[in-house]
């Protein structure tokens, strides 16, 4: 999803620049994709290394893992919902 918006902000740049130039508009919506490309490839390696190294794992019980998924998941939904906004009014 986040990769796709990446994707979307760059390609409504090049498609509706607006009143300035394409290359302004892709270089004006450029760092705004990277960043969410970053987080995209942040949040794949950290499924990537729970799923290899916590899920495989028979010594675990199955409600801890359970327990375990739902508190990182609310902890992403929490991130991506509220992350980046600032304490001011």
């Amino acid at each position: 999803m986040l990769a796709g918006a990446a994707g979307l902000r760059i390609g409504y740049a090049l498609v509706a620049p607006g009143r300035q130039p394409r290359t302004a508009a892709l270089r004006e919506a450029g760092p705004d994709a990277a960043a969410l490309l970053c987080g995209a490839a942040l949040l794949t390696v950290g499924a990537a290394f729970i799923e290899a190294f916590w899920s495989s794992r028979v010594s675990i019980p199955f409600a801890v893992k359970i327990g375990f998924g739902a508190i990182l998941g609310a902890i992403t939904v929490a991130y991506l919902a509220f992350g980046g906004r600032s304490r001011g009014r």
